[in-house]
């Protein structure tokens, strides 16, 4: 007498089958049978017991890993960009050094340390070591305020990093159902999407209510009429094409060239 042995191979389960099998070849008594189930994707049980599975883990660490290498070049080439034309004091060898990874040239990947690049990042423009502003959405909201004189250094550095705030937050560019040329989160026709306007009305209903044309005037409005933080406040969501919106609406406001100029551009599309 001699056994046979089935195995069911399924998308989260593997099932065992074992018989007696008779001279004849046919099955007589079954032995033992068992099923065992694993998790499949993401998650399986209820919410208070539900487990990531290995591949869901190292997917998720995988993903933080890009969005930290994508949101790291974005700044790097916003940055980049603003030295270029003269709207932040960083030098490009101090860029590079944290760019690029090359001990023969002394780049080891190290965010700069400039003294002027440090006082730029804290708002302090004129070297007292004291903020100018008490938040970068002030310095943006000034920039819908009044005229800027840009033959002056520090009014230079005051807009560039406004700008670099603005490419710090304002996300990713969508691939989903776009094509090239098009705008990004638009639309076949040109509009926003249904998501994209559910999410952004709260701030342009406040934008409305108050005259406001940007959201950095927005969130400079949250923290001081309002008295509250930006972070903390229920209608935070914005989507990057306000970001995008902001960007014109400055230009325009300080008489700033757009369209094929150079530094508009490289703006728009980092």
């Amino acid at each position: 007498m001699s056994q046979t042995l089935g195995i069911d191979l399924g998308t989260n389960s593997l099932g065992l089958n074992c018989w007696d099998k008779c001279d004849s070849g046919l099955l007589k008594d079954q032995i033992s049978a068992s099923v065992d189930t694993f998790i499949n994707g993401v998650s399986s049980g209820s919410s208070s017991t539900r487990e990531s599975s290995l591949a869901a883990e190292r997917r998720a660490f995988r993903s933080t890993r890009r969005r930290f290498r994508s949101t790291k070049a974005r700044k790097q080439a916003t940055l980049r960009h603003l030295i270029q034309y003269g709207y932040c004091p960083l030098c490009m060898e101090s860029l590079n050094k944290w760019r690029f990874d090359n001990k023969d040239n002394g780049y080891d990947r190290t965010f700069p340390t400039d003294k002027s690049f440090m006082q730029w990042l804290a708002l302090d423009f004129n070297g007292d070591g004291k903020a100018d502003y008490t938040s970068v959405y002030a310095l943006r909201a000034e920039l819908m305020d009044r005229d800027f004189d840009f033959s002056n250094e520090a009014e230079r550095y005051r807009l560039g990093r406004a700008l670099y705030h603005m490419a710090c937050h304002r996300g990713f560019k969508s691939n989903k159902g776009t094509q090239a040329g098009d705008e990004e989160d638009a639309d076949d026709d040109g509009t926003e999407p249904v998501s994209e306007q559910k999410k952004a009305s709260g701030i342009r209903e406040l934008m409305l209510a108050n005259g406001l044309k940007t959201i950095g005037q927005a969130f400079h409005y949250i923290e001081c009429t309002l008295g509250e933080r930006v972070r903390n406040h229920p209608i935070y969501s914005v989507v990057r094409k306000q970001y995008r919106e902001e960007i014109d609406e400055i230009f325009k406001r300080q008489s700033l060239p757009m369209g094929d100029n150079g530094f508009y551009k490289g703006l728009v599309s980092t």
